[in-house]
């Protein structure tokens, strides 16, 4: 239960909304092996709302229960590493489209500017098979660090299996799609959408791909220094840690 705590954090912490301007916290609640990764920030989960809808007052809680879909298949798709970045583009794609201390989102102007003078780097960075550094969904609607193809990705380059990295990305795949509808409910907010994902993770299908995870993950400590990838976790902060994940994914040598 802890390993699936552990990596629940991490899924909760990285999913950032794209088309509304949020404010961050500390995330008190990570149990991830990693000091680095307490110090993280994510979203404030009180200022999600869908389409401007207010939260019912004095009514009954949103309700937002796990439901995958019936024919969930999962597709992993090895990754690459791309040179198509600069570090001075990397650093401009994160102040333009991530900063969300300066209300910099992927619908944010800076951003489309950055797509439109930098295309090769930003076609490497959100990929339209997401198996880039940067994860959308939903038209860009909200996007997530992908933690599961950089572990792949650098367990491959030291002559590893990627079995861990398949395993993250099924279970994590598990939990997004059996929550994604939360974003069409009405009045729903980002903590209903952190809740649905946790009641995923403890249930059917995702618990069973959770276990997986642990097996072929954690209990070969793949982010211990000769375990498997502790490159993806590296950092302290938000911005590190999404240049970190960028530069190992895109960055020219």
């Amino acid at each position: 239960m802890r390993n699936r705590r552990a990596i629940f954090s991490v899924i909760a912490s990285s999913i950032v909304l794209a088309l509304t301007a949020v404010a961050c916290e500390e995330d008190k609640s990570s149990e991830f092996d990693d000091q680095k990764l307490a110090d993280a920030d994510v979203p404030d989960r009180d200022l999600f709302n869908i389409d401007g809808a207010t939260p019912p007052e004095g009514g009954a809680p949103v309700e937002c229960k796990p439901s995958l879909p019936g024919q969930f298949d999962p597709v992993w798709k090895s990754p690459s590493k791309q040179e198509a970045c600069s570090e001075d583009q990397i650093t401009k794609y994160f102040d333009g489209c991530l900063d969300l201390d300066n209300d910099k989102t992927l619908a944010s102007q800076s951003c489309k500017d950055f797509h439109a003078e930098n295309k090769a780097c930003a076609d490497c960075i959100e990929r339209d098979d997401n198996t880039g550094p940067v994860k959308t969904f939903r038209d860009r609607y909200y996007y997530e660090q992908n933690y599961p193809h950089c572990v792949a990705l650098i367990q491959k380059e030291k002559g590893r299996d990627e079995t861990c990295g398949q395993k993250y990305f099924e279970y994590e795949e598990c939990v997004r799609q059996s929550c994604d509808s939360c974003f069409d409910v009405k009045g729903s907010v980002f903590q209903d959408y952190t809740d649905c994902l946790d009641k995923a993770d403890d249930s059917g299908e995702c618990k069973r791909r959770a276990d997986e995870f642990d097996d072929n993950c954690f209990k070969k400590g793949y982010k211990v220094a000769d375990g498997g990838a502790p490159e993806c976790f590296a950092g302290n902060g938000r911005k590190p840690f999404f240049l970190n994940i960028i530069k190992l994914s895109c960055l020219k040598p």
